[in-house]
């Protein structure tokens, strides 16, 4: 997204380099240009991304049971289940529990970037 605003200064270089002028002031053009669609063009833009970006949090999936997509071992360190369409590494509540893949498990904490799961069902 952001040559686009570039695009607009090259654009108009090329109209006026058909027309006149030296290279010192193509150069000027340009600058001023991108400068201005890179003062105008960029809130929109802002906006724009800002709501496609999809925010890694866990509010909201505290309670949630999901389904274990790689072993949770807390001695290993290993350990992944997706939450809405988003790989979360995890670690089991209890050290003496390993929970294998396909096993259901609820979430009951967040640490950092790690969820904090104990096995509530067989998969």
């Amino acid at each position: 997204m952001g040559e686009s605003y570039n695009m607009v200064g090259v654009w108009v270089e090329a109209i006026i380099a058909i027309l006149c002028c030296g290279m010192i002031f193509h150069l000027i053009v340009f600058l001023l240009v991108s400068l201005g669609m890179l003062i105008f063009a960029r809130p929109s833009m802002k906006r724009y991304i800002s709501s496609i970006r999809t925010r890694r949090t866990y509010k909201g999936i505290i309670g949630k049971v999901v389904r274990v997509s790689q072993d949770v071992d807390n001695t290993v360190g290993g350990g992944c289940v997706v939450v809405n369409g988003q790989d979360w590494t995890v670690q089991a509540a209890d050290d003496r529990n390993k929970i294998v893949a396909g096993s259901l498990v609820k979430i009951v904490d967040c640490k950092g970037f790690k969820l904090i799961v104990e096995k509530c069902g067989e998969g």
